[in-house]
């Protein structure tokens, strides 16, 4: 049983697995996806980067059988499957002229300006998907917004006229968490 099928059995229409189906609400549409990673276009530094990452954090799955070298070529390959479908949303879209906003929902951290580590500093981060710095080159007009997670900093911030948009409230031990307001758009 699939995420979605479980969503489905909810019978509530204000639950939407995005992945799986497009919202849409008056003239916006919302499409979502994880995004995962693409290791800066298959980077080897990239590449390395993460099996540190591994190494370190996540100990089991370097010591598997499959090893994290496996894992992170499969996620390459996802992050390239769901980059392509997400072009071919936007096309589809751009195309309705009842459709005015696009707002895109990923996990991931869209730009590598978003990429931080907890002091504020720019982070050669491999935990982005490089290939979406093209989406906002202005080829989608109606892109508007572009909700994210993944990182537990604060941001709201244009973009060449798309509003990136980063509220996590992540865990209280994480950066500054006693000062939190909601956020509504």
């Amino acid at each position: 049983e699939t995420i979605k099928d479980k969503i489905d059995k909810l019978e509530n229409e204000k639950i939407v697995y995005l992945p799986k189906t497009h919202y849409k609400l008056k003239d916006t549409v919302f499409v979502g996806f994880s995004g995962w990673w693409d290791y800066d276009k298959r980077s080897e530094n990239s590449i390395n980067e993460g099996l540190k990452y591994f190494e370190n954090f996540i100990p089991k799955i370097s010591n598997s059988e499959v090893g994290s070298r496996a894992f992170i070529e499969n996620v390459i390959e996802k992050s390239e499957e769901q980059q392509r479908q997400l072009y071919r949303i936007l096309d589809y879209y751009e195309e309705h002229e009842e459709i005015k906003n696009l707002v895109i929902v990923t996990h991931t951290i869209p730009l590598s300006q978003f990429a931080l580590d907890s002091d504020g500093k720019q982070e050669t981060s491999f935990q982005l998907q490089s290939n979406s710095r093209d989406l906002v080159d202005g080829r989608f007009k109606k892109l508007s917004k572009w909700i994210f997670g993944h990182t537990h900093n604060q941001f709201d911030k244009v973009v060449n006229n798309v509003h990136f948009i980063a509220h996590p409230r992540g865990r209280p031990e994480d950066f500054n968490r006693e000062e939190y307001n909601l956020k509504r758009i």
